[in-house]
């Protein structure tokens, strides 16, 4: 018997191709090359084509058609492809009103309760309108009324759409748009509403489509102004229904909350777990479809990207469940980091959306510098992520010293840890020349209590109170701090300072490292205003960056707050800055402040995370 010719496998695996090719086309990835004849363009098209799909999916873009691949490219999808910008409502229409109407047309005779219709439908709009500031308010109206969205079941499904198709084809060879590529059968973006004239007035746009489900809108005017939009499903009688009708049933909610993200302007995401993957999988908003919204409209007037110096900004809003943000760590650059009590950690940066960069690696602590992310597991595993690069292991656990705390110098060269049980160990890993760990300090158990750094150096605060500067070998450390009660003490170091808050005494004092002869380097005492002190305040928030230093104090069982910074810069005279109050901030119980460049960034006790950059000159 002879071996198969390369020939032979073409034919063979023909149909596979051809169905691999449609679906391809479906997704807008693959575009028929010019010279179809030759298998070498052909197999380039083709293997160019299943990259660019992989990449939509989230999956390493290789251009082979693996099993993951394959499963991704079966599975029901939605049909819009036309990319991340595209919006239904116009821009400038959608981001001037809090509300916006619907009604049910008509409800399925075949396939679907009443009840399982409105739940999808409710439980979609309450999702998406919950991640609006103020809320976005969907209002159900009578279908007699005008309404912006209106949902309908409907037999004639096929004929409709095909008929409005149709017009929409006439009417853009009128035009001087280009016509749609003729693969990309599956979504069908005819025209824009302002290039509508006025015998087109009496169709609809159908926006995209597929075999059971479509939306489409009315264009009204010239001025760009929109009509309803309509949210068509295909009601076949149950002895005609399709495999594809038998997806709307089962798949409704995941269709309903993917395509209202669409409506209010989002495209696909490459996140398997959000709603807006473009496979129907998942029915509950993911953390990456809620910053999609938020970046999309910007929750308070002039947007994150474009942030008012001496105003609070909210860049993350909480989860429908508290308490699902475990720790924010703040970086130059404008990076912003989260972790998650499940590990998962997130990054934010620019205005931007959340992006959740460790997959696989659960974490238990985290910092970061301008260069590097550290990544500590429960088992005493460290990694490090350098900007753009993949995860790297630089520590092993040790089963009889675990690792309990890490912290990265400011400037980048070098993470800190503290770790052991019987006996404590701090040590030091440089992020150059050799790349390794150095012993920096030993004590007995409970001796070691916590680990500060600031740009250069790091300081070992050990049980009893004192502080110890290490300068870089073991055992190697001057006291700067004698014995004090901790209970009440918060320590915390900017680029080249260290700041020491007694929330006893009210007192803050910062150190620089200049040693005026004393017994211990001298500590200046830089006096919180009267207007920051609050009676019983025991909630105290100390956060230090570059030559800002901001306090919070609360009381508790109250709405009593306070939030103030300090700029210690001095001026032509010499005279350094004052304490300055900022806005109020109504929040249910601060977590956690920290600070990086000159922002400062909140976490309250729901995982609403804040931001706030002082007034220039403040």
């Amino acid at each position: 018997m002879q071996n198969p010719t390369a020939s032979d496998v073409m034919r063979e695996s023909s149909p596979a191709i051809e169905y691999i090719k449609k679906h391809l086309s479906c997704f807008k990835c693959y575009t028929q090359p010019a010279d179809a004849s030759d298998s070498l363009v052909q197999y380039a098209a083709i293997t160019t084509a299943i990259g660019k799909f992989q990449k939509s999916m989230g999956l390493p873009g290789t251009g082979i058609f693996d099993p993951k691949t394959a499963e991704c490219l079966r599975q029901p999808h939605c049909h819009n492809h036309n990319g991340p910008g595209d919006s239904i409502f116009p821009e400038q229409r959608y981001k001037g009103t809090r509300k916006l109407s619907y009604c049910f047309e008509q409800y399925p005779d075949h396939g679907l309760s009443v009840v399982e219709v409105r739940a999808a439908f409710e439980a979609a709009l309450t999702g998406w309108s919950a991640q609006f500031v103020p809320k976005l308010s969907f209002v159900e109206m009578s279908p007699h009324k005008q309404v912006d969205i209106r949902i309908s079941w409907r037999e004639d499904f096929q004929r409709l759409v095909a008929e409005n198709e149709e017009h929409n084809i006439d009417n853009r060879n009128t035009s001087t748009m280009p016509t749609p590529d003729s693969s990309s059968y599956a979504s069908t973006e005819y025209t824009d509403v302002e290039t509508v004239d006025s015998e087109s007035e009496q169709h609809e746009i159908v926006k995209w489509k597929d075999d059971f489900f479509a939306i489409s809108y009315s264009p009204l005017s010239k001025e760009g102004t929109c009509a309803d939009i309509k949210i068509y499903f295909d009601d076949k009688p149950a002895d005609e229904k399709t495999r594809g009708q038998q997806q709307v049933s089962d798949r409704l909610a995941c269709m309903v909350i993917h395509q209202i993200g669409h409506i209010l302007g989002l495209g696909h995401s490459n996140n398997e777990n959000a709603v807006m993957w473009p496979a129907y999988r998942n029915a509950k908003l993911h953390g990456s479809d809620v910053s999609a919204i938020r970046v999309k409209y910007p929750l308070q007037t002039g947007g994150i990207d474009t942030i008012d110096n001496g105003k609070w900004y909210i860049i993350k809003r909480a989860e429908s469940k508290p308490g699902t943000v475990a720790e924010i760590v703040a970086a130059p650059g404008g990076k912003l980091y989260r972790r998650d009590v499940d590990g998962s950690v997130w990054k934010y940066e620019g205005g931007g959306e959340w992006e959740c960069v460790n997959q696989d690696l659960p974490a238990v602590q985290i910092d970061a510098t301008s260069q590097y992310l550290f990544l500590l597991q429960k088992d005493g595993h460290i990694y490090r992520r350098e900007s753009g690069k993949m995860w790297e292991q630089i520590e092993s656990p040790s089963p009889h010293a675990p690792t309990r705390i890490i912290r990265a110098a400011k400037n980048g060269k070098a993470l800190y840890q503290l770790y052991g049980t019987s006996q404590v160990f701090v040590s030091c890993f440089s992020n150059e020349v050799d790349c390794r760990w150095v012993l920096l300090d030993r004590c007995v158990k409970g001796g070691t209590v916590d680990i500060v750094a600031t740009a250069s150096e790091v300081f070992i605060i050990h049980q009893n109170g004192t502080i110890h500067q290490s300068n870089g070998r073991y055992r190697q450390c001057r006291q700067i701090q004698g014995e004090m009660d901790l209970e009440n003490i918060k320590i915390v170091g900017s680029e080249n300072l260290l700041y020491r808050f007694d929330a006893t005494t009210g007192s803050l004092n910062e150190w620089d490292g200049t040693d005026i002869g004393s017994i211990y380097p001298a500590w200046i005492d830089i006096h919180l205003p009267e207007v920051t002190l609050l009676e019983n305040a025991q909630k105290v928030m100390i956060a230090a960056t570059g030559s800002y230093v901001y306090a919070y104090l609360a009381v508790p069982g109250t709405k009593l707050q306070r939030a103030c910074y300090y700029n210690n810069r001095k001026d032509i005279w010499g005279t350094s800055g004052s304490w300055v109050q900022m806005p109020s901030i109504h929040l249910v119980r601060v977590e956690q402040f920290v600070a990086a460049d000159s922002n400062l960034h909140c976490l309250d006790s729901c995982g609403n995370i804040y931001i706030y950059r002082p007034k220039l000159g403040g």
